[in-house]
Formats: C-alpha cells, sequence, structure tokens
C-alpha cells in the first residue's frame, strides 16, 4: 500500500506542477504562520493568560524557519493528506477532500502520509519515498521542513476553530477550545516543535545529510 501511495502521490504531484493556481493559498510562514497568528491575537480567542506565551513562541518558530525554506520549490498539493482523506479501492489507494489544496512543498502530502517521527515511521516514509521516486524526483531537502509545516498546521487548525466558533456545531464539536487546558496544550506541543526544529536548522547549516 505505501508503494502505491507513492507512485499516486508523485503523478499527483506532477500534475499539480503543471500549472500556477492563482485561488488557492500559499502554505507558508506568513500565510500559515503569521497572519493566523495575527487573526488568533485580534479576535481575543486565546485567554489573556496565554497569549503571551503563544505569540512568543508562534513568532519564534516563525521567525528561525524561514531559512529552511530558501530555495524550495511550491507548488499545488493535496494539502490535507492524512489517512482519514484516503479510500481504499480494490485496485490501490484515492485521494479526497481536496478542498484544502495550498501551494506548497511536495513533503507537505508526504509528511502527513507518514506522520510519525520514530523509526518505524521514517522506515515507512522511506519506502514510500523509494516508490515515489520511481515516478518523480524528489528534493530530499524538504525533509528538514517536516516538523515547520507540522507546527504550522497546528497554528493554521487554531485559527480554522476560530472563524468558525461562533457556530454551534463548532462549539460541540471543539467544547475545550475556549479553555486553559486547550491552550496550555497548544503552547507545550509548540514549544516541542521549536526545539526539534532548531535541531533541523543546527543540522542544515552543519551539512549533515538529508534526515
Amino acid at each position: 500500500l505505501l508503494e502505491q501511495m507513492g507512485r499516486l502521490l508523485a503523478r499527483l504531484h506532477d500534475i499539480g506542477e503543471s500549472k500556477i493556481s492563482k485561488y488557492r493559498i500559499n502554505l507558508d510562514i506568513e500565510t500559515y504562520g503569521n497572519k493566523n497568528l495575527e487573526y488568533l491575537l485580534s479576535s481575543n480567542t486565546i485567554p489573556k493568560e496565554y497569549s503571551s506565551n503563544y505569540e512568543t513562541i508562534v513568532r519564534e518558530i516563525c521567525n528561525i524557519s524561514l531559512p529552511l525554506f530558501k530555495g524550495i520549490k511550491t507548488q499545488r498539493v493535496h494539502g490535507d493528506c492524512h489517512h482519514g482523506n484516503t479510500l481504499l479501492g480494490s485496485d490501490g489507494p484515492y485521494l479526497i477532500d481536496f478542498d484544502d489544496m495550498v501551494n506548497a512543498p511536495r513533503v507537505q502530502d508526504i509528511w502527513m502520509v507518514t506522520p510519525g517521527r520514530d523509526q518505524y515511521s521514517i522506515d515507512q516514509r522511506n519506502i514510500l519515498l523509494d516508490a515515489y521516486e520511481s515516478m518523480s524526483e524528489f528534493n530530499y531537502r524538504e525533509i528538514k521542513l517536516i516538523e515547520t509545516l507540522r507546527a504550522l498546521r497546528m497554528v493554521h487548525f487554531s485559527s480554522w476553530i476560530a472563524h468558525r466558533y461562533e457556530d454551534d456545531s463548532f462549539k460541540r464539536a471543539f467544547p475545550t477550545f475556549n479553555s486553559s487546558q486547550y491552550w496550555e496544550r497548544e503552547i507545550f506541543h509548540l514549544r516541542e516543535q521549536l526545539e526539534l526544529i532548531q535541531v533541523d536548522i543546527s543540522s542544515l547549516q552543519a551539512g549533515f545529510g538529508n534526515y
């Protein structure tokens, strides 16, 4: 299945690269990071006792991550390629729900198919990429973007909820969103992301491999 998924993503990305999308947003530091943060702060979504810490950690992630995007190509990708958006048919996997299609590095779809960090997950990703490269090229420098993209997705997800939180269905779906529990957890995980991103930047500056 991973081999089939790798070949499917390679074909998808080659098609995505063939044209520019004028009407889809860019998954980058400015759009998914700074703009989402500004909305969260201006909407008073974050409890006052957490807003300063949250702002500080997100801004630091945005600032230090900029070098990781240097020289990285962006194009049309699925953007939300988690397992829930993959259906398995009799002849292989199918991707559904292109509502969140964005302009982004190809690795955005790769890491969401194999999202873990442990050795098993890395091995799974390597299997997928081996199959991917039988159909298309992949820039392994993009691997260094995974933890930044994961952090940006976290910020974007909070902003996505905040934009819709006046809808009662969202209040039912995310009952802890305006609670201390939610924002403490977000800050904790973003701090973890910052540490991982710092490792990626250090290894990139030192020229240590692709992983």
